[in-house]
């Protein structure tokens, strides 16, 4: 859910040699400082947090690589190429999915593999689901998506290019038979990197739609924002320590939710997963 070109050096938990036409990633030493603040309970992030003039360089200096590799193909590239066997499930998502790593690593192998990227939109997560998800031919994905396009990291877009883009990843998903678990976000009600979004009743909306898309189309929900809120249905702050990511608290609380939605899947792997 962060700036996408704020926390990649963070997010380099994937320590790969990098694949084919893909540069190795480019340290970032404050960027991963912030990111192992942010998983641990109880810490005060402020400090180390960018400021407005820090923001606005990074998202100029990330205007090129995103020219360069926009979906960030790379991220994964040459870890997709080292899967040697089908894992259970595959998560995909944006930070929420990407810092878990970070804060559980024993957590991800062979069964659960971790293709989640900080600051990523679901028009990126679309463009990056056959090579990061179908291709590794998982018994199942998990798709938590939608806040970074109600920050516009990537532009301003409508609501339903969010549901859309969904829509599209669960028909790739079910063409190469998997099966799907969709996944709500935490109830963010301020993003720091977009200090003038009111974002609480966005996020709302599409948790809302999340909830009834799933059960509509008798997909696994994994109800993440309600496993993260306190008594007032936002972010619980000790769960949180910038009311947006969990720390290492909160993905405990994730992880319960995680194998208790893996246990209901069907035992079957199905036949049709083929992927060339």
């Amino acid at each position: 859910m962060i700036v996408a070109a704020l926390l990649l050096a963070a997010s380099a938990v994937q320590a790969v040699a990098p694949a084919g036409p893909c540069p190795p990633a480019a340290p970032d030493p404050a960027a991963a400082a912030l990111a192992a603040a942010l998983v641990e309970p109880g810490r005060d992030v402020r400090t180390l947090i960018p400021t407005a003039e820090q923001l606005a360089a990074r998202r100029q200096a990330g205007i090129e690589a995103k020219l360069r590799d926009w979906p960030q193909l790379c991220r994964y590239a040459a870890a997709n190429h080292q899967v040697a066997h089908s894992p259970e499930i595959v998560l995909l998502g944006d930070s929420l999915t990407d810092f878990w790593q970070l804060a559980n690593p024993a957590l991800f192998g062979e069964r659960i593999v971790d293709r989640g990227i900080s600051g990523q939109t679901t028009s990126q997560m679309l463009v990056r689901f056959y090579p990061d998800v179908v291709q590794l031919k998982p018994r199942a994905v998990q798709i938590v998506a939608g806040v970074n396009d109600i920050a516009g990291n990537t532009g301003p877009v409508e609501f339903e290019t969010i549901q859309n883009n969904i829509r599209a990843m669960v028909a790739l998903a079910r063409a190469n038979g998997l099966e799907v678990i969709l996944g709500t976000s935490p109830h963010i009600t301020a993003f720091w990197w977009q200090p003038a979004a009111r974002p609480a009743a966005d996020v709302a909306r599409l948790n809302a739609w999340i909830t009834g898309y799933a059960r509509q189309e008798g997909l696994v929900l994994a109800d993440y924002g309600a496993a993260l809120a306190g008594p007032d249905r936002h972010v619980d702050p000790k769960l949180s320590n910038d009311g947006v990511h969990p720390n290492r608290l909160g993905y405990t609380r994730m992880q319960a939710v995680l194998e208790r939605v893996i246990a209901k899947l069907p035992a079957s792997r199905g036949s049709a997963r083929k992927a060339p």
